[in-house]
């Protein structure tokens, strides 16, 4: 499913660039010129769109039925327009409801409400670059003791440091961590483990691509993870 979505992804942004060039083409036709900037802007909202809704599903565990996602027909202009016009509102109340979320996770760090809270310590872990040049090794190790802890239904990012003895300063990984209201985490957009807060066991982890905010993977992590719920 994570590979379809990024194909997904990646294709969204290769239409996207093909209509930002033909934008500069001089159009003799005005129809043309505006189904270009349909079009265009309809590649733009479409991508945002699956980004938000794939951080809705994995943050609330809850689907959004849309139609409007659906390939138009660049042929007909007032339901390319229609179409834009039900994303671009899909899409305002995708963003009300994820600031409705994170005011949630706010109230619950103040303590002025109820909810899940986990910490994740990093008892060992590898990481493995996806090249290997001289001044720097194929597998490095995650430096320990290192931990992060996330509320149900929030999402985080997670930096922890490799130790590298090659080098003076150390390599930041940038990695997306998203707990589900249900207790899935998610590392990466991939759903790595079900929580069960009445029996927390130690999660361990293989070949977990990270992106560091690039299209494709920059290395892979092997890691043990020890949740312990916070009360």
């Amino acid at each position: 499913m994570n590979k379809l979505r990024r194909t997904l992804y990646l294709m969204l942004f290769s239409l996207f660039f093909l209509s930002l060039s033909a934008c500069t083409v001089q159009q003799k036709n005005p129809i043309d010129a505006q189904r270009t900037t349909l079009t265009k802007k309809h590649s733009q909202l479409q991508l945002q769109f699956s980004q938000l809704t794939d951080e809705w599903w994995q943050r609330t565990d809850q689907l959004v039925n849309t139609q409007s996602s659906l390939s138009p027909n660049a042929n007909n202009l007032i339901r390319l327009k229609e179409i834009n016009q039900s994303l671009a509102t899909e899409i305002d109340l995708l963003k009300t409801n994820l600031s409705h979320l994170n005011n949630k996770i706010i109230t619950i760090k103040k303590r002025e409400r109820a909810g899940v809270k986990i910490t994740f310590t990093l008892e060992q872990g590898r990481w493995n670059d996806v090249s290997s040049i001289n001044d720097r090794p194929l597998y490095q190790m995650l430096r320990t003791p290192d931990s992060f802890t996330i509320i149900a239904g929030e999402q985080i990012a997670w930096q922890p440091s490799l130790s590298n003895e090659y080098t003076s300063t150390a390599t930041l990984l940038d990695i997306k961590i998203i707990l589900s209201e249900k207790g899935r985490l998610y590392i990466e957009d991939r759903k790595v483990a079900d929580i069960n807060i009445d029996s927390i066991s130690p999660i361990q982890l293989t070949k977990i691509a990270v992106f560091n905010q690039q299209p494709f993977p920059v290395g892979y992590l092997n890691m043990t993870l020890i949740p312990n719920l916070i009360d």
